[in-house]
């Protein structure tokens, strides 16, 4: 018996787990195919471009709504403005 299964085993009798678990040690993660790592990272990268997409909107949002904010205050102002400027005479 190895001593990962060695320490399987005490790990598993410490936890209350039946014994025969103990050999059923947990393998190492599989390498993935080259083709299958290729193709999570274009799946990542597609998400990644997604996410950045819908941050830019919502902050090129953001920045219209508050230009109209700043328009909409400003709006009053210039509109007293014109009608100052119509009334005096050049």
């Amino acid at each position: 018996m190895g001593t990962l299964n060695h320490s399987f085993s005490l790990t598993a009798t410490v936890r209350g787990l039946p014994p025969g678990l103990a050999e059923a040690a947990p393998h190492p993660p599989r390498a993935k195919p080259e083709s299958e790592q290729k193709e999570v990272f274009r799946h990542r990268e597609k998400w990644s471009a997604e996410r950045r997409s819908i941050a830019e909107g919502r902050r090129l949002r953001a920045a219209i709504v508050s230009a109209n904010q700043a328009a909409g205050h400003l709006e009053p102002l210039i509109k007293q403005r014109l009608a100052t400027r119509r009334e005096t005479p050049e």
